[in-house]
């Protein structure tokens, strides 16, 4: 809690025609500096604001309403180091708050709400609600990439820390923008919306499903052929992987049967890649098969596998190698060439694809292939050497 003489302080330091039409309270000077100009000296009242020499220390609701009003000034940010500032004072604060109220409960005989724990609950919730519906909606298009950082890792410490998980369970809407941030062109910003993708998939599959559907995998895995980028290829990725796990979580019954299933779609997706790789003479970006796309996702998935020993048996784990081979084999003769700028200029009829396209394609084919075998060595053989 705040010291009341830092209240009045403060008070006294923020002249009365700077806080003129703020609603007179003790907390009004803080509201004021959370909407100055300098970001140093926000994210310093801010930290102020929330500071507590208790970590379960009850947060006043002058402290709740002054937070909510101001975090999108906060969120203003650009630079790298006030964001790790503020990340770092809303996980703390939003481990005070979970804090707090856990020890309120505790309190309580026989787990009965006194009227002052069901109050503090209502003010909790209240907020939650009100910065959950913020953060979501940072997370839209058209926000910048330092905006949507730093909501995604709020929202990573939000759902760690919340009050009431029905808040942000089942909705559909959050799972629609992170879905479209998981093709993001930043890649921290793909890997941190496919982190808690799953860990939403984790709770609610059925609510995952219904975005990642079929539909949704075709549609990106077209765009993935046909923009030739990595950022696509990885987002089919994360998303293919995704859609698996949800899709095996919702229709298993037990243990075994969810294995087999996983198992099961693993070995789809492998049989196609190894398929499509034996339809292909030449890699290369006149392929209608989503070959990086489809080869990260394996990647992902064997990273999964390593927590589930039953799955492991039901694996083609031969197949998992021979198409890695297979990728070494087709881009060996491509990324071994002297002349690239020569060598393929003949059957460049189209224009659609110069020597340089050909040579990142096969670059980044090996790359993706290569990120599956240290897993498949710490998973399969037990950190055997694998040379290929």
């Amino acid at each position: 809690m705040v010291l009341p003489e830092m209240l009045e302080i403060l008070n006294v330091a923020v002249s009365d025609s700077a806080l003129q039409g703020m609603q007179e309270d003790k907390y009004r000077s803080f509201r004021y500096l959370l909407m100055v100009k300098s970001s140093e000296l926000r994210v310093l009242t801010y930290g102020l604001l929330t500071l507590s020499p208790a970590a379960n220390a009850i947060v006043p609701r002058g402290v709740l309403t002054s937070v909510s009003s101001c975090i999108k000034y906060l969120h203003n940010d650009t630079d790298a180091h006030e964001r790790g500032e503020i990340l770092s004072i809303t996980r703390r604060f939003l481990k005070r708050i979970s804090s707090s109220l856990a020890a309120a409960r505790k309190a309580m005989p026989n787990e009965t709400l006194s009227e002052e724990t069901a109050a503090l609950l209502t003010d909790y919730r209240s907020f939650s609600i009100t910065l959950y519906e913020f953060i979501r909606s940072e997370l839209g298009a058209q926000v910048s990439y330092q905006r949507h950082i730093l909501s995604l890792h709020s929202l990573r410490y939000f759902i760690d820390h919340v009050v009431d998980a029905e808040i942000y369970r089942n909705d559909v809407v959050l799972i629609r923008l992170l879905t479209s941030l998981v093709l993001d062109p930043f890649e921290d910003v793909r890997n941190t919306s496919a982190s808690i993708l799953k860990i939403l998939g984790m709770n609610a599959p059925s609510t995952l499903e219904e975005v990642i559907d079929d539909n949704l995998i075709a549609s990106v895995s077209v765009l993935a052929v046909d923009t030739v980028r990595g950022d696509h290829a990885h987002g089919l990725g994360r998303l293919w992987a995704l859609y698996n796990t949800s899709h095996n979580s919702l229709f298993a019954t037990s243990d075994a049967q969810n294995s087999t299933s996983e198992g099961s779609k693993f070995t789809e997706l492998l049989h196609q890649l190894r398929q499509a790789l034996s339809e292909t003479t030449t890699l290369g970006s006149c392929s209608r098969f989503p070959i990086h796309g489809s080869l990260l996702s394996l990647s992902f998935q064997l990273q999964d596998v390593k927590s589930q020993e039953a799955l492991i048996s039901c694996t083609d784990l031969s197949t998992v190698l021979e198409v890695c081979i297979t990728i070494w084999d087709m881009v060996r003769s491509i990324l071994c060439i002297d002349s690239p700028e020569t060598a393929y200029e003949a059957e460049d009829d189209d224009g659609k694809e110069g020597p340089k396209d050909r040579l990142a394609y096969s670059w980044r084919a090996l790359r993706d292939s290569r990120y599956a075998i240290p897993t498949f060595q710490e998973v399969f053989t037990d950190g055997a050497s694998i040379v290929y």
